[in-house]
């Protein structure tokens, strides 16, 4: 709300970005897309305006609940698959690091995904062509048989019916 709000007062104002949130640090955060969603749809009101500055501090991120905290992970991974097969590798050989919150895993995903992002956004700003990849989203499925096909780093607050086991079993 804020970015949106800097983009459209007197034509626009500084503003500086400072995410709480690991979502917020790898994505809402970076790109100067801002939007405002309404009952009939999400994003319809928007405007692209860069920050000054992004601050992105992990620290923030010790009293994240977990739930929050794997919803940005999916956002980390997502940047591994589309764009960066080297970040993607690390997260499948250190999640226990990563899930564990170690600060090196995490200072080395932000950083990466933070990366990439960065220079998507660079080659298209206002999203006309390249920068539609990060809005690729896909979808889980479960293997036949019932048995869970997904990594724990992938249950997150919404993931595919069935793909992560019962609902009660999802990191909180």
């Amino acid at each position: 709300m804020g970015g949106f709000l800097a983009a459209i007062f007197m034509r626009g104002i500084p503003v500086l970005q400072i995410p709480t949130t690991l979502l917020a640090q790898v994505d809402a955060a970076i790109g100067g897309k801002t939007g405002v969603n309404l009952a009939i749809g999400k994003n319809l009101i928007g405007s692209f305006h860069q920050p000054m500055a992004v601050l992105i501090d992990p620290g923030l991120l010790g009293t994240l609940p977990e739930r929050e905290y794997r919803a940005g992970l999916w956002e980390i991974v997502k940047a591994g698959v589309i764009h960066e097969p080297a970040l993607f590798r690390y997260l499948a050989e250190r999640s226990a690091a990563v899930l564990g919150r170690e600060h090196h895993a995490e200072d080395r995903i932000i950083a990466d995904s933070v990366r990439m992002k960065a220079e998507v956004v660079s080659a298209d700003e206002r999203e006309g062509d390249l920068r539609r990849i990060l809005n690729f989203r896909p979808h889980l499925r479960p293997r036949p048989g019932g048995r869970d096909p997904v990594h724990p780093l992938f249950c997150t607050a919404r993931p595919s019916p069935g793909a992560c086991g019962p609902r009660s079993t999802w990191p909180k």
